[in-house]
């Protein structure tokens, strides 16, 4: 069973593949694997746990898991759209020439990419 959880980033870190960072409010579903990681990151002053407020909108971080399944994208790729853009929201919202900026990353990828991520 699974149970929402929702964090305030304190200090940057990772967690399951993707890039926290201080200011950030993440939502995760913790089962009884993920807890004992979560609480230590909140022993350690990494993460804060808050209240479930369906006023504050979830930003969805960019997953390079996700990323790389695109075709054409590859972990180099998908680091530097990582690094470059730490939200979903971001990404898609920006110009596909702003994303093709990114070394190797043509406009009709970034297009392809958007449109994956939809």
């Amino acid at each position: 069973m699974s149970e929402r959880m929702k964090f305030e980033v304190k200090k940057r870190t990772t967690y399951e593949g993707r890039r926290w960072n201080p200011g950030d409010i993440v939502e995760v579903y913790v089962d009884e694997t993920e807890e004992y990681p979560l609480k230590g990151m909140i022993e350690a002053g990494i993460v804060e746990k808050i209240e479930v407020d369906e006023e504050v909108e979830r930003e969805v971080l960019l997953d390079g898991d996700e990323l790389v399944n695109i075709d054409g994208i590859g972990p180099s790729y998908a680091e530097d759209l990582m690094e470059k853009y730490e939200t979903e929201e971001e990404l898609l919202e920006a110009d596909d020439e702003e994303i093709a900026e990114v070394h190797g990353i043509t406009p009709e990828l970034a297009e392809k990419v958007k449109d994956e991520l939809r």
